[in-house]
């Protein structure tokens, strides 16, 4: 639990801090991609530590049970944080970013997005342990419908973000 704090409390810190010294668009998407990784490798190693504690155990177990590991929540966001950090920085490098301040809005949509869909599965998770959906009480549809809203809009930033490096490298090409 102390982790997962830890993890939202640099999931905000770096990008702000990254902001506020004022470095490039690119610089934000590297401290996101950067955490995310980081949290991943952290809950894979978690689960590698968890499986090794099972197969020492010799209690015999039924088939249907399963460990449940994280870390694909957050190396799904570090991939696409690298990749738009990838993207932004050849714009950058090329001469070819022509709106930055819509990239850092478009990051800040998609960043927060990204944590409010991981948010909603995170705190299930620690209440109840994953069990067939309809185990979970109802007052988690309210947590899962505002985790898929957040998806939406992250997925509408990531089209956005998109839309804009091409228009930005068409532009460019163009030399308008």
């Amino acid at each position: 639990m102390i982790v997962d704090a830890g993890y939202a409390l640099l999931l905000i810190a770096l990008p702000l801090a990254a902001q506020i010294r004022g470095w490039p668009p690119f610089a934000l998407f590297a401290a996101a991609a950067l955490v995310h990784g980081a949290m991943a490798g952290w809950h894979w190693a978690e689960l590698a530590r968890v499986k090794s504690l099972l197969a020492a155990d010799t209690t015999p177990l039924h088939d249907t049970y399963y460990v449940v590991s994280p870390g694909g929540l957050s190396a799904g966001p570090a991939a696409v944080m690298a990749f738009f950090g990838l993207v932004t920085w050849l714009q950058d490098r090329l001469g070819a970013m022509r709106h930055p301040r819509i990239t850092f809005v478009l990051f800040w949509t998609l960043h927060l997005a990204i944590s409010a869909t991981l948010l909603a599965p995170g705190l299930i998770w620690r209440v109840v342990p994953p069990r067939r959906y309809v185990d979970y009480p109802e007052a988690f549809q309210v947590m899962n419908s505002l985790s898929l809203a957040a998806a939406l809009l992250g997925q509408l930033a990531v089209l956005c973000l998109l839309g804009l490096a091409v228009w930005s490298g068409i532009k460019r090409w163009r030399g308008s």
